[in-house]
C-alpha cells in the first residue's frame, strides 16, 4: 500500500473503515466518521478508497453491500463518492470484458454495481445518465447475446425496461454503426424493433447541415446493408436526396468504395442505379491519382469494379476514359471487352 502513508492515518479512522468493509458491524457513527475523515482528508480518503477496493473482491450478500454503500452516499462528499464510483464502474465493466456470462448470485462486481445504482436513484435522485451513456457503448466491444443477458440484470434498476435501452441505442446509432447491427439482431430474440427508425438514421445523416465525416458515412452505408431497411429508404428516396448523395460521394475514400468486394457501391446502386455515373466519376478519378507499381494496375482496379458491380456499364467506363484521354486504359478495356471496339471510334 505504497500510495498511503499509514503514519498519517488516524488509528480510529482505520478501525472504523475496516469495521465497515471487513465485518457486518454497522454501528458506526456517521458524524464521528465524517469528522475523522475531514481531519486529514486526502490521506483518509486514500485509505478508505484502498480498503473499499480490496474489500470489493470479497463476496458479501447484497443486503450488506446496500448498508455499506448507503453509508458512503450519506457522507455527502462529491469528491469522496466519485472515487468510490470509479472503482465500482471499473470493476463492473472489467467483469463484462473478461467473463462470458455474468451472474447476479455469484459476481460481487455486479451485486455492488446494482446496489450502488439503486441507492444513487433512491438517495440522490440521480438519473444515472453517465452510467447509461457508458452502457450504450457496449455494442462496440461486446457480443450482442451477452449485451442482452447483461441488460436483463440492469432492468429495472438502471433501465426501466429493455425497450428503454433499445431506444437509447437507436438514438445513438448515428454515432456507431454497430448499434444498427445490434438493434437488428434483437429480431433473433423475438424483440421487435421498428425498422423505420433505422431508415430515418440514413436521412438524418444525409440531411445534416454538414457533409458527414468518415464515421457517419460508415453508419450511412450500414443502413443500406439490410434489404428491408434499404426498401424503406428507397420508397422516400427523392431527386433532392440523390443530389445530396452526389455531394457526399466525392468525400469517400478508396476503402469505402472497395471494401468487401464493393459492398457499398452495390448497395448504392440498389438504392438508385443512376448513381453509377457519379460512382464511376469519383472512383476512377481516385484511381488515376494513385502512384502505381505497374502499368496495368489501374486497369485491374477498373476490371475489379466491373466484375463486382453488374450495374456498372463497361460502355460508361469507356466513355469516361475517352473523355479523360486515358489511351492505355482504353486499349486494355477494348482488348478485354472486344464488343466495345465498334464504339471506340465514337468516343
Amino acid at each position: 500500500m505504497a500510495s498511503v502513508d499509514l503514519s498519517k492515518v488516524d488509528p480510529k479512522f482505520r478501525l472504523l473503515t475496516d469495521l465497515l468493509f471487513y465485518t457486518d458491524n454497522f454501528n458506526i457513527d456517521n458524524k464521528e466518521f465524517v469528522k475523522l475523515l475531514r481531519s486529514n482528508y486526502n490521506y483518509h480518503k486514500d485509505y478508505f478508497t484502498y480498503r473499499f477496493s480490496t474489500s470489493s473482491e470479497i463476496f458479501w450478500n447484497k443486503e450488506i453491500w446496500r448498508k455499506r454503500l448507503s453509508f458512503i452516499l450519506n457522507i455527502n462528499d462529491a469528491k469522496f463518492n466519485s472515487s468510490i464510483e470509479k472503482i465500482i464502474e471499473k470493476n463492473f465493466f472489467n467483469l463484462i470484458k473478461i467473463k462470458n456470462k455474468i451472474n447476479h448470485n455469484h459476481d460481487v462486481e455486479l451485486i455492488i454495481f446494482l446496489e450502488y445504482c439503486y441507492l444513487k436513484k433512491t438517495i440522490k435522485n440521480d438519473n444515472l445518465l453517465t452510467i447509461k451513456n457508458r452502457l450504450l457503448t457496449l455494442p462496440l466491444y461486446t457480443k450482442f447475446e451477452k449485451i442482452i443477458h447483461i441488460i436483463t440484470y440492469l432492468v429495472p434498476t438502471v433501465f426501466s425496461s429493455f425497450d428503454e435501452y433499445a431506444n437509447l441505442i437507436y438514438k445513438s446509432s448515428n454515432k456507431n454503426p454497430r448499434n444498427i447491427d445490434f438493434i437488428l439482431s434483437l429480431k433473433k430474440d423475438n424483440i421487435i424493433f421498428n425498422e423505420d427508425l433505422i431508415a430515418k438514421v440514413f436521412y438524418k445523416i444525409i440531411k445534416s447541415k454538414y457533409i458527414p465525416n468518415a464515421k457517419l458515412r460508415k453508419v450511412m452505408f450500414k443502413t443500406l446493408e439490410y434489404e428491408n431497411i434499404l426498401n424503406i429508404i428507397k420508397k422516400d428516396f427523392s431527386k433532392e436526396n440523390k443530389e445530396i448523395l452526389c455531394e457526399i460521394l466525392p468525400c469517400c475514400n478508396f476503402t469505402e468504395y472497395e471494401d468487401f468486394h464493393f459492398k457499398n457501391v452495390k448497395n448504392l446502386l440498389k438504392l438508385d442505379e443512376s448513381l453509377a455515373d457519379i460512382i464511376i466519376q469519383e472512383y476512377l478519378s481516385q484511381i488515376f491519382l494513385m502512384e502505381t507499381l505497374h502499368k496495368k494496375s489501374k486497369f485491374d482496379k477498373i476490371i475489379k469494379l466491373l466484375k463486382n458491380c453488374d450495374k456498372i456499364s463497361n460502355k460508361k467506363i469507356l466513355m469516361w476514359l475517352s473523355s479523360n484521354k486515358k489511351t492505355n486504359e482504353i486499349k486494355y478495356l477494348i482488348d478485354y471487352y472486344p464488343d466495345l471496339k465498334k464504339l471506340a471510334v465514337f468516343v
